[in-house]
């Protein structure tokens, strides 16, 4: 049963229809494969290779993104996986093209390893069908073919840690109430000046305290209590030293 947060929250964030809205933007052509890796790495499970190109890197040649974990979850094929992600109207369209590019550019030999995974911002109603045709006997290039939808994004953000929905919600325009991503918390204190603060400011004289907080991370799940002369500057302090650590 969902908590009582959990149900307060959900009007505030964002949903299948508001995704597909997106797609019409430039934004999500941009950032879709930011999104995808982010819920990748969101499910902790392990993986031997992991690349998806968003922002300017979508233009490159190769697979918008690229998969190889010895464990699967409900989105995630185990081995390897190539992803390929779109906002484009004409759904199947250019879900044909891409794939039909792939299939050319790959040997078969090494496509027979490869689950291929679609991905639309959009909603999709003929996706069981195009599924089904390529991986019909007849015309199965790949291991496996995938597909996923508005629908499906929304299903997968609400199945991952909140951090991920909300970071969406957020760049969508959302507010989710009591949450908010470590981005926008640190943007809440930073933006206050011209020029905005360095996480480098309210951190300095306290690597002691840094270095404390990255510990407690580290170790098992519990509370933490920290001290500061506001709630705001706690959270702040919180939200840099996060995002000064190596990404995983």
């Amino acid at each position: 049963m969902p908590s009582t947060l959990d149900m307060a929250m959900k009007p505030h964030l964002v949903t299948a229809t508001e995704i597909a809205q997106w797609a019409n933007t430039l934004q999500a052509r941009a950032v879709l494969p930011k999104l995808i890796r982010k819920l990748a790495l969101a499910s902790k499970i392990p993986f031997h290779a992991i690349r998806f190109s968003s922002d300017e890197g979508i233009q490159e040649p190769d697979w918008d993104g690229f998969l190889d974990s010895p464990s699967k979850t409900t989105f995630i094929p185990k081995g390897r996986s190539g992803w390929e992600v779109s906002a484009q109207k004409t759904v199947r369209v250019k879900a044909d093209k891409d794939i039909a590019t792939r299939t050319k550019a790959i040997r078969a030999k090494e496509r027979k390893g490869i689950t291929y995974v679609c991905v639309t911002t959009r909603r999709w109603a003929d996706k069981k069908s195009w599924v089904k045709t390529h991986n019909a006997k007849s015309k199965k290039r790949w291991r496996k073919v995938i597909a996923y939808d508005a629908t499906d994004l929304e299903t997968w953000l609400e199945s991952a840690p909140v951090s991920v929905h909300v970071w969406l919600s957020e760049l969508l325009g959302k507010k989710p109430l009591e949450v908010a991503s470590i981005e926008a918390t640190w943007s809440a204190w930073a933006d206050v000046t011209k020029p905005v603060l360095s996480p480098r400011l309210i951190k300095a004289g306290r690597a002691a305290q840094v270095e404390n907080l990255i510990a407690q991370f580290d170790g098992p799940a519990q509370p933490i209590t920290i001290k500061g002369e506001t709630r705001d500057e706690v959270q702040a302090f919180v939200a840099a030293t996060i995002l000064g650590m190596p990404a995983p």
